[in-house]
């Protein structure tokens, strides 16, 4: 669930006077760098002021602005900040249109608001920003630049979106923009309530629970253990009107417990002096409490206890990996993700939170004495949070199962095969894709050992490492290569594992009527007549054209429609079935999951 895409932020703490956007946001959204770098400012900006945005908008009082929380003293008022709304998913799109159309707005003022959307969204990846200086309701917008002859050399009506709004059109056409924008925005924006999950948690009693210190109370914006016993024990012992959902959030709790303990009967409850949490691990009443269990679990079942009793809010977690093994960590990512409702900004200094599916990374560094952010979308720019934070490459190895395929089309029919053969296993979560391109074995002849004995060398970094190779066998050549042959023989020396395709290309695993029918689709100007060949060891990475010309068909986009059309893949083509048996139960094994029988 998201309540907010995007914030800005200036003159605040760390952050400098130029305003810093970061965003857009997902539902879990990680902020890593080194110490001091300000990632807790950011934690802090959030959970002090964006719920009280609500009544900024409503023109209520303002709000004020301690003054240590000034970057710089000599413009103590020179604090912007914004918020953003992402309209870079049609679905998005078309739910504000219908809004719209709720408060009954002309159809043509309408289309005329969604020309308006459809422009921002293209010049600025999707989300729509206002910006306003200062924390009073009266104090300017900030408009972005350029916005006028954007507006304009697009033919934009900006006096029919202005009355269909309801807004001041006696105003310049910048104010009117920024206008514009302010009110799409914070229609398509909430500023729910917010807590912090600080760094110092720890279990114990607490006091009474009362209405002021029950999750989701106005009062309530930090919490660390200390009156989590309690809130359990209101879960569990429930009046008759809250039974039913009380029980469903506790159930939640005690199924990840059996989650990270391992133990699919464990149980939890709370003893009547609410003074312990107690763990039945086997449900044979063997009860302990749950320090017991060593200080990462202990340590996890908080901050899981918490994001369940904490309901449709933000939620401020301040490095959940301490004290936490990286299996633990991805345990916690993966049942916040599934089984809470709350949308989470989170300080790290972990590189094992990087790989989880589904996140938005952020990495915050400081530099000349200011907080720089920078999103990390590419597999270079998280490289780049690791060598930031000290991780050596053999560190980063160690993290998952890793298997190297030639390029990124055989990327897409591994993901395809591995998802339909195993749906359980994630990419990024429990095991990575690397290309190592198939020039690099081209280059790599028996009489270059030390290139060989360089790349052989990976595969000692990590146990967990797996290669797929074409054959390359064709009806002119019969054997793999020597130096394909070294490679497999020396990955399997080092436990690891070898795929050789057992035709010629990994292409040739795929059904050639299928493959012919995404080719022509992907080529419809090429004169596509038919594929160069279709057996076991010929060449299907060509077509012919009607000119009886050979020509190279684009693998990327044909391997993305390929897998669009197929219904379900064959498996019994060659030993398919047998090797992707083989990777998943290389994936499981790594992850310490069940074997495929």
């Amino acid at each position: 669930m998201n309540f907010i895409d995007g914030i800005a932020i200036s003159n605040y703490r760390s952050f400098g006077a130029e305003p810093k956007n970061i965003g857009p946001f997902s539902k879990i959204n990680i902020f890593i760098g080194k110490n001091n770098s300000g990632k807790s400012n950011i934690l802090r900006f959030i959970n002090q002021y964006i719920p009280k945005l609500n009544n900024f908008f409503k023109k209520k009082p303002r709000f004020t602005r301690n003054p240590t929380e000034i970057h710089n003293d000599l413009y103590p008022n020179d604090f912007i900040w914004g918020v953003a709304s992402d309209f870079s998913k049609n679905e998005n799109l078309i739910q504000y249109e219908k809004a719209l159309k709720s408060r009954g707005i002309h159809k043509a003022y309408i289309n005329d608001i969604i020309k308006f959307v459809e422009l921002f969204r293209k010049n600025y990846y999707g989300l729509l920003w206002t910006y306003r200086e200062g924390l009073n309701f009266t104090s300017p917008l900030i408009h972005q630049e350029n916005l006028k002859n954007l507006v304009t050399r697009n033919n934009i009506n900006i006096t029919s979106i202005v009355r269909a709004l309801n807004l001041n059109e006696n105003r310049t056409i910048d104010e009117r923009i920024g206008d514009i924008l302010k009110t799409i925005v914070i229609s398509n924006t909430k500023f729910p309530k917010s807590t912090l999950i600080s760094d110092f948690r720890r279990i114990k009693r607490g006091e009474k629970v009362s209405e002021e210190n029950l999750p989701g109370s106005p009062d309530f914006s930090e919490f660390d253990g200390s009156n989590l016993i309690l809130q359990l024990a209101a879960l569990e012992q429930s009046q008759e009107n809250e039974y039913e959902q009380n029980m469903e959030l506790f159930n939640s709790i005690e199924r990840f417990v059996r989650t990270v303990t391992h133990s699919p009967n464990a149980k939890i409850t709370i003893p009547y002096t609410h003074d312990k949490i107690l763990v039945d691990l086997e449900g044979d009443h063997h009860i302990r409490p749950i320090e017991s269990l060593g200080t990462g679990i202990h340590e996890v079942i908080i901050l899981a206890a918490a994001c369940t009793i904490l309901q449709k809010q933000i939620v401020c977690i301040e490095e959940p990996e301490l004290h936490l093994h990286p299996l633990l960590q991805k345990d916690f990512i993966n049942y916040i993700t599934d089984f809470t409702n709350n949308q989470y900004f989170i300080s790290t200094h972990s590189a094992h939170l990087l790989n989880a599916p589904g996140i938005s990374i952020f990495h915050i560094t400081l530099k000349n004495g200011e907080t720089k952010v920078s999103n990390a979308y590419k597999i270079s720019e998280k490289f780049s949070i690791c060598k930031d934070l000290g991780y050596q490459p053999s560190d980063l190895f160690q993290t998952n199962s890793i298997i190297w395929v030639e390029g990124p089309s055989d990327r897409i029919y591994l993901n395809y095969w591995i998802s339909s053969f195993d749906p359980d296993l994630i990419e990024g979560l429990h095991y990575s894709i690397m290309f190592y391109g198939g020039k690099l074995l081209s280059h790599l002849t028996p009489s270059n050992d030390e290139s060989i004995d360089n790349f052989i060398s990976l595969s000692k970094l990590n146990q967990q490492l797996m290669i797929i190779m074409d054959s390359d066998i064709s009806p002119s050549r019969k054997v793999i290569n020597a130096t394909k042959k070294r490679i497999k023989d020396e990955f399997v020396e080092f436990s690891d594992l070898a795929w050789i395709t057992k035709g010629r290309e990994i292409e040739n695993y795929l059904n050639p009527d299928l493959l012919f029918e995404a080719v022509k689709v992907c080529h419809p100007r090429k004169g596509v007549t038919k594929l160069d060949g279709s057996g076991q060891f010929e060449c299907v990475t060509k077509f012919v054209k009607n000119n009886n010309e050979l020509e190279t068909y684009d693998k990327l986009r044909v391997a993305l429609k390929y897998i669009e059309i197929e219904e379900q893949p064959d498996f019994s083509v060659l030993d398919l079935e047998k090797k992707i048996k083989t990777v998943t139960n290389f994936i499981r094994e790594s992850n310490q999951l069940p074997l495929i029988d």
